[in-house]
């Protein structure tokens, strides 16, 4: 809020404008993504902050850190229509389409690359839409090299291999 950002549009992920900066009001283009659960920043601050400037506020997740699927779903739409040059005025305040909430994976699985069991695993979003890690198979106890991609329309892509060349 305290940059100066050109045409950039701007998604505020939960601001802190009243703790921090000098900055009073955004461009009305702005949305807002903030949860009423938050107990960092209060949800009236966003309130306040999108009347003041005619940004849109769009309540969604259930504490500060917006971390869970359905955040992370609503800002990469956010980022998508801001992207496209979509008008935000045809967007209701406080609404988001109920139908984006629900396209991303909790879970996939892939092929233990040593005993051949089909694994399934949780997907945890928070650590990006592209992850690499190590993990033992449930099964026959093997390290896999485990890969997830994620694409736009919230499927994953999952594959396992050896952590370690075998013999």
């Amino acid at each position: 809020m305290n940059i100066v950002c050109g045409d950039a549009k701007l998604v505020l992920l939960c601001p802190a404008w009243k703790n921090w900066g000098t900055a009073k009001t955004v461009k009305a283009d702005t949305l807002i993504l903030h949860s009423r659960a938050d107990d960092v920043i209060p949800f009236a601050d966003s309130e306040e902050l999108a009347r003041n400037s005619g940004a849109k506020l769009i309540e969604v997740g259930n504490d500060h850190r917006l971390a869970d699927p359905e955040p992370l779903s609503v800002m990469l739409w956010a980022c998508e229509v801001l992207g496209s040059g979509e008008s935000l005025s045809d967007l209701e305040e406080n609404t988001f389409p109920e139908s984006k909430t629900s396209d991303t994976q909790n879970e996939a699985s892939y092929i233990c690359d040593a005993c051949g069991e089909e694994i399934v695993i949780p997907l945890d979003l928070t650590e990006g839409l592209t992850q690499t890690y190590v993990e033992d198979c449930p099964v026959c106890c093997r390290a896999n090299t485990i890969h997830v991609e994620m694409n736009e329309d919230g499927e994953a892509r999952v594959w396992a291999e050896p952590e370690q060349d075998r013999e």
